[in-house]
């Protein structure tokens, strides 16, 4: 009379779906909680490095830059970088990598000596120096470097 073999299949199919719908859910809620995104680490927008002099001696191959601090805040350091092909636009070699702090309004002046670039060993830059880049950085929590987007650069000619 009765079929109780399509009740049995039903039940079965809600019973599978309703699984279904709750490890999604719980897939769902763990990945929110795993993905969610802290507190975007940036640097200040009134952070500013600017070159104010600079003195390069193609024969001795020595760099002397005069830097300064004209933002608004703080930085702990900055990165120097340089590239020997003329024309370029961009840093290439790393002159300094840990800079020095500057604090508001201050100058600071620093001498390269032999282009020594510092990667993971010392290697003399081949050529002359004919573009500089500059960028500050500011260590935040658990030694986090955050480099910020300001760039100061600067074409190069010897003296």
């Amino acid at each position: 009379m009765f079929n109780k073999k399509a009740v049995s299949e039903i039940v079965s199919y809600v019973l599978l779906i309703s699984i279904t719908f709750a490890i999604s859910g719980i897939v769902y809620s763990w990945l929110v909680f795993y993905v969610t995104p802290g507190e975007e680490i940036k640097c200040d927008d009134g952070v500013s490095l600017t070159i104010r002099n600079y003195e390069y001696n193609c024969s001795t191959k020595q760099l002397n830059l005069t830097l300064q601090n004209r933002g608004l805040f703080n930085f702990d350091g900055y990165i120097i970088r340089v590239n020997n092909q003329t024309g370029s636009n961009i840093g290439v070699y790393s002159l300094n990598k840990t800079g020095k702090q500057i604090n508001t309004t201050q100058e600071y002046k620093d001498v390269y000596a032999n282009s020594s670039i510092l990667n993971d060993s010392r290697v003399v830059l081949g050529g002359n120096i004919s573009f500089i880049e500059i960028q500050p950085f500011i260590v935040q929590k658990k030694n986090l470097i955050v480099y910020c987007e300001k760039v100061a650069e600067q074409r190069i000619a010897c003296s």
